[in-house]
């Protein structure tokens, strides 16, 4: 393996440790202006690590408007 390589995977991992979800629920836990619903919702738009880096990218008083326009995109997609 190259040093080339090696350095990649070692800033893909601190991207990953960076944006993880743990860093995300924490973040989300301090929002209590949240619904249940869109709370749960954020888990599946957690999933996804640009939705993660968007997330913790924005100022906290900017995070939850943001969520609850992801989660009602899910919310109107789902058949639940």
């Amino acid at each position: 393996m190259s040093l080339i390589e090696v350095a990649s995977m070692e800033l893909e991992h601190e991207r990953a440790q960076k944006f993880s979800i743990s860093r995300c629920l924490d973040a989300l836990n301090d929002l209590a202006d949240l619904s249940d619903d869109v709370k749960i919702y954020a888990s599946e738009v957690f999933k996804d690590a640009i939705n993660r880096e968007i997330f913790l990218g924005y100022e906290p008083r900017l995070r939850g408007l943001w969520l609850k326009k992801e989660a009602n995109k899910l919310s109107t997609t789902s058949s639940v």
